[in-house]
């Protein structure tokens, strides 16, 4: 174990050496002159550091006889109490002074003790808190620290829980795992706080409160550290129809607000005023689907690569089904023009009026396109591939243009800017990347680290959506920073984004259904007013005013 000097960055003394295998949890006890640590080797130490010496023989912190490793250790506020936690489901409460233990408490299931990995006291030392769980379940406990009873079981995880922390006035726990998700519970209701909190793409190993309470840290194996302010926005998202099934295709339709949705089995038409279908279109089962501008008609492809098209009004079908092995289709922004691609096959077009086949774009058959799009005049159409580049075509004169070398993953989605200047690609790989229509050039680096699967731009053009495994990030396309906190609620992958017409709503398509997100943006400072508290629980501060919407004078929202 090695020992940092936090203002210089730099290790001081020697490492501290004793575990016979690798140490999973430390800490300092509150007057800074004991740290306790515990290990692979089922064993507790405590170090003297004014001396740099291990004090008195290792301790058993877990079962000797196959209970496995002791996984983490926390100090009670006042020093007098250390709490440990192992694999053998055992939470141990030891005498720092004396080094004997004092108290045992169990977690078990039907199969024994289920596996702890953190641990850790409420600020002023009245509560303690567990977390683990066995692969594929989440277990989070809190106790009286004095009586030992039994106060809280949290089970929202979906898989181990790797972490728990308390706020500063000890009235929120907040829990991070293997689910990839945050979440926070309410300690005095006993309830859960809002749902998860989603957005980083592996493991939720750490989470901590500032001490002022004013935000939650989270850290990931995927390298990443998300700070999130508090208090955490409030949802604004809902699934629709409380339709949970998976979904692959989202789109808006401008007629009556509709909303077009593909998930695996037939293509559903839905009122999103009412939230009501409005009927299903015959077909098999579809990955992606798309609407034309004016909302008369939906192209759909079908999982066997087939397109099919019907008119909105009727709901039948407009020709014979297109045949090819097609992954993705296209409007012209005046409707006349559908476009598809797929694998390994040229960019095809029709007229979307009576399906004639208007010929192929050149230079595609050797890659895969999972996505199209055309530019707002219509004169471009571009292509995210599977060789990592962006491949774009002058639609006129069926003429090939220079690909965009985005990245070294598959380019599963590309969207452009409202007035056409800008193209947003989203590289699995290399995550979401902004391209300067004209030049070729890109702008700047990538937006997240990786695993982006949708974007879609705003109608006004100031706010780009991206989406991947779990989350829905919001963009500034002027600054490039993220608005606001990720869109929490999908509980898996997001395949496919869209903005309402009015740009008032963003749907999202995922392995747990769509979801609707309101209120996205606003028309003026009234609008605004109303939007911020109905996003937060309790007003904004100045400064988190000014970041969020700089150039508006601070006002409070929720007043009268």
């Amino acid at each position: 174990m090695r020992l940092w000097d936090v203002s210089t960055g730099r290790p001081v003394g020697e490492p501290l050496r004793g575990h016979s295998n690798i140490a999973w949890g430390v800490a300092f006890s509150p007057d800074g002159r004991t740290l306790a640590s515990v290990g692979r080797d089922s064993t507790l130490r405590f170090w003297d550091m004014r001396r740099r010496m291990q004090r008195g023989e290792a301790l058993y912190a877990s079962a000797v006889s196959g209970g496995g490793d002791a996984r983490s250790v926390s100090f009670s506020p006042d020093g007098r109490l250390l709490a440990s936690v192992a694999d053998d489901g055992t939470v141990r409460l030891w005498n720092p002074r004396t080094r004997n233990e004092i108290a045992r408490l169990s977690v078990t299931d039907r199969y024994g003790g289920i596996p702890l990995h953190d641990v850790a006291f409420s600020p002023d030392g009245r509560l303690l808190a567990a977390a683990g769980g066995p692969s594929g379940t989440g277990v989070v406990r809190v106790w009286d620290a004095r009586t030992h009873e039994l106060l809280d079981r949290f089970g929202a995880h979906t898989d181990t829980v790797e972490s728990v922390a308390f706020s500063a006035d000890g009235s929120t726990l907040a829990s991070g795992g293997a689910d990839r998700s945050v979440r926070l519970w309410d300690l005095r209701t006993h309830k859960a706080l809002g749902q998860s909190l989603h957005g980083q793409r592996s493991i939720v190993a750490s989470v901590a409160f500032s001490p002022d309470g004013r935000s939650l840290a989270s850290a990931s194996w995927d390298g990443t550290v998300w700070r999130r302010p508090l208090p955490i926005r409030r949802s604004v998202g809902h699934r629709l129809g409380g339709d949970s099934k998976s979904a692959t295709g989202v789109a808006f339709a401008a007629v009556g607000d509709i909303v077009v949705t593909a998930a695996g089995g037939p293509v559903r038409l839905w009122d999103v005023g009412e939230e009501r279908p409005l009927g299903r279109l015959l077909g098999g089962s579809f990955r992606s689907v798309a609407a034309s501008p004016e909302g008369r008609t939906i192209a759909a492809v079908e999982d066997d690569g087939l397109v099919r098209v019907w008119d909105v009004r009727t709901l039948k079908p407009r020709g014979r089904p297109l045949r090819g092995y097609f992954r993705s289709v296209a409007f012209s922004p005046d409707g006349r023009t559908l476009a598809a691609a797929g694998e390994l096959t040229s960019v095809r077009l029709w007229n979307a009026e009576d399906m004639r086949s208007m010929g192929r774009l050149p230079g595609a058959a050797a890659v895969d396109l999972s996505s199209i799009a055309f530019s707002p005049d219509g004169h471009m159409l571009a292509g995210g591939a599977d060789d990592g580049t962006v491949r774009l075509w002058d639609v006129a004169k069926r003429a090939a243009r220079p690909s965009l070398p985005v990245g070294t993953g598959f380019v599963g989605a590309v969207a452009f800017s409202p007035d056409g200047r800008t193209l947003a690609a989203a590289d699995v790989d290399n995550g979401t990347t902004l391209w300067d229509v004209r030049s070729g050039k890109r702008h700047g680096a990538s937006l997240e680290p990786s695993g982006t699967e949708a974007v879609a731009f705003s109608g006004d053009g100031r706010l780009l959506a991206s989406a991947g495994d779990g989350g829905v990030w919001l963009w500034d396309v002027q600054t490039r920073k993220l608005f606001g906190t990720p869109l929490t609620g999908h509980a898996g992958a997001v395949s496919s984004l869209a903005f309402s017409p009015t740009g008032r709503t963003l749907a999202s398509a995922g392995d747990d259904g769509v979801w609707l997100w309101d209120g996205i943006l606003w028309r003026d400072s009234d609008d605004l007013r109303v939007l911020v508290c109905k996003l937060v629980i309790g007003d904004l501060t100045r400064s988190e005013w000014a970041e969020t919407v700089p150039g508006l004078p601070y006002r409070s929202q929720c007043g009268t």
